[in-house]
């Protein structure tokens, strides 16, 4: 699936029921893609191909600021995966996002970013709904968790 299908938005959590939950994996993090290719860029494929996408600087998010990975399904039988941060990264991610709106954000997986959704507003809620593919929620939400 194209890049562009994927997509990461922070709402509130209503008229969605916990499907699975589980311990986020050591290599989730919640970086920015870099402005432009500089030496200190690093340079990941996306998720499902090997397209690149620059991503720059420090994790915004890590996995120590993640209590859960959980994924829900909605009323409408959608599969989201859901990052329950905790408040040290509610406060890093409300930080960075209300000082980068428009700048796009890299969801980072096992070195391959699954989603880079571009900030339209600041981020205050604790909750991160990733959307994907539905083909490929499965694989990423194993890929996120411990459980594998």
């Amino acid at each position: 699936m194209r890049a562009e299908a994927l997509a990461a938005v922070l709402i509130a959590a209503c008229g969605v029921e916990t499907y699975r939950e589980a311990r986020p994996a050591a290599e989730v993090a919640i970086r920015f893609v870099a402005d432009d290719v500089t030496a200190a860029a690093e340079t990941l494929p996306r998720w499902g191909s090997e397209e690149p996408v620059a991503v720059g600087g420090a994790d915004v998010v890590g996995a120590e600021h993640i209590e859960h990975v959980q994924l829900y399904e909605t009323g409408e039988g959608t599969r989201l995966i859901v990052l329950d941060l905790t408040e040290v990264g509610r406060t890093r991610l409300r930080e960075a996002s209300t000082e980068r709106v428009g700048a796009r954000l890299a969801i980072v997986v096992g070195g391959r970013v699954v989603a880079t959704p571009t900030l339209r507003e600041p981020l205050t809620e604790g909750e991160a709904f990733v959307r994907v593919d539905p083909a490929q929620v499965e694989a990423i939400f194993a890929a996120m968790t411990e459980a594998r």
